[in-house]
């Protein structure tokens, strides 16, 4: 009997031992699964932070952007008024030397009309005291001449008065920047 007790004993005793190892193998992996789970969690952070940093990259390009279109619409804007008004002033100088509108269309490629419309837009501008079309000399100051300052300086003139000031600062607390109207 005491071998049937010492062989039962062994048994149980084999059995509680694979059981342990059982149990041991499953706590590793709950172990492994939970750690695995959890960098699977804290990169899913990650990734909405990326995320939220890409959006607030993109917005602030996007507003540096429209702000350099716009820059470039009103340069243009000035450019071709000045330009327009520039040669409103040569075509009535031509005209008044007795050129015909005819010969002014031909010599330019413009149509009669537009020849016209140049020479009444340079007696309009020169009985007004202005530049010609698409003046603006009720919101800004008294243009310069040419003579004083160049076309980049008037359109950089142009450009400041119609631009806010805006700069860019870094919020030292986060990475992120932000612009600010001064």
């Amino acid at each position: 009997m005491s071998d049937q007790k010492s062989s039962a004993t062994k048994a149980r005793g084999r059995a509680r031992a694979l059981l342990a190892e059982r149990v041991a193998a499953r706590r590793a992996a709950e172990k492994a699964c939970e750690e695995d789970l959890a960098e699977f969690l804290s990169l899913i952070d990650a990734v909405d932070q990326a995320t939220a940093r890409r959006d607030a990259a993109m917005a602030a390009a996007k507003k540096s952007y429209d702000s350099a279109v716009e820059k470039a619409q009103m340069v243009h804007k000035v450019l071709i008024n000045e330009s327009r008004a520039a040669q409103a002033k040569c075509v009535r100088r031509l005209s008044d030397r007795g050129e015909k509108v005819s010969i002014l269309a031909e010599l330019t490629g413009l149509s009669a009309i537009e020849i016209g419309r140049l020479t009444r837009a340079g007696t309009n501008a020169d009985a007004n005291g202005t530049d010609g079309p698409g003046d603006q000399s009720e919101s800004s100051p008294p243009p310069q001449s040419a003579d004083t300052a160049s076309v980049g300086e008037r359109i950089a003139s142009a450009v400041d008065r119609a631009q806010p000031k805006v700069s860019l600062i870094r919020d030292p607390a986060t990475t992120n920047r932000q612009f600010i109207s001064a």
